[in-house]
């Protein structure tokens, strides 16, 4: 299991604005070092759960590409020209879900203020295009703070072409890395339930569309502070997956299924 630990020198945390950037709130509250963090009076939540700035999942590095192409205003260095200037802000906007005003704002946001943080996340880290968005974050290194767990490092490798975001249509769960549980509980909305085709307090049949994870038996939750169509998947240790990337594509099915 990867480890995700962050060293957070109390300096940074002078910050104005702070921008946690594809991580769940929920995983900040059991390391002390980031505790603070969730009480920042300037917290931006940026991921497809959050309620601030949500994005489609799996959008990382056109999210990324988008706000560092804004954040830089034409300064590319020279091998990064062709890059950022053959960048299709419309394409990419409209297939993360995210509108270019929305990136305008963050980065307006970031500049103006007396010192910014951008907090990289763990799903950022177990994208399976981290190293390109490692490298897009390091064009901006010397103009931000950006905190990154231990043992992970920004580059300026070159930056690779952004060929499709990926989609993840369907039935989609989220895999929360805090949230262990004594058995395996999918949490939904009203919205979630009725895509899913599953009723409130009934176990089900978990399919995954990625090989290499099993069929598993869940109970399915109905919860009414929930929106959008993405579920939350607890698990118990046995099942857990922790070093991929933690959205899924599923289906369910009511029924029983043998462990």
């Amino acid at each position: 299991m990867n480890s995700f630990d962050y060293v957070v020198q109390k300096s940074l945390l002078d910050a104005e604005h702070i921008l946690l950037f594809g991580a769940e709130l929920a995983e900040y509250k059991k390391q002390d070092s980031l505790k603070e963090i969730l009480n920042h009076p300037n917290l931006i939540h940026i991921h497809p759960l959050s309620t601030q700035y949500c994005y489609e999942v799996g959008a990382e590095e056109g999210v990324v590409a988008m706000l560092i192409h804004t954040f830089l205003q034409g300064q590319y260095a020279k091998e990064d020209k062709s890059f950022f200037e053959n960048l299709d802000i419309g394409y990419l906007s409209a297939e993360s879900n995210l509108a270019e005003e929305e990136i305008d704002s963050l980065v307006n946001t970031l500049k103006t203020s007396r010192k910014s943080l951008i907090i990289v996340g763990r799903d950022i880290l177990l994208h399976p295009k981290m190293m390109n968005i490692l490298a897009l974050f390091g064009r901006i290194s010397e103009q931000c703070n950006i905190l990154l767990p231990e043992g992970y490092y920004l580059t300026q490798n070159p930056i690779q072409e952004i060929d499709e975001i990926g989609e993840f249509n369907g039935i989609v769960v989220y895999e929360s890395y805090m949230q262990e549980s004594q058995q395996n509980i999918i949490y939904g909305s009203a919205l979630f339930a009725n895509a899913a085709r599953v009723r409130h307090d009934v176990d089900c049949c978990i399919e995954f569309e990625k090989q290499g994870k099993d069929k598993i038996k869940a109970h399915f939750l109905q919860r009414q502070e929930m929106n959008g169509v993405i579920g939350i998947l607890t698990l118990k240790q046995e099942y857990r997956s922790l070093s991929s990337y933690p959205f899924w594509r599923v289906k369910l099915k009511e029924e029983t299924i043998y462990e």
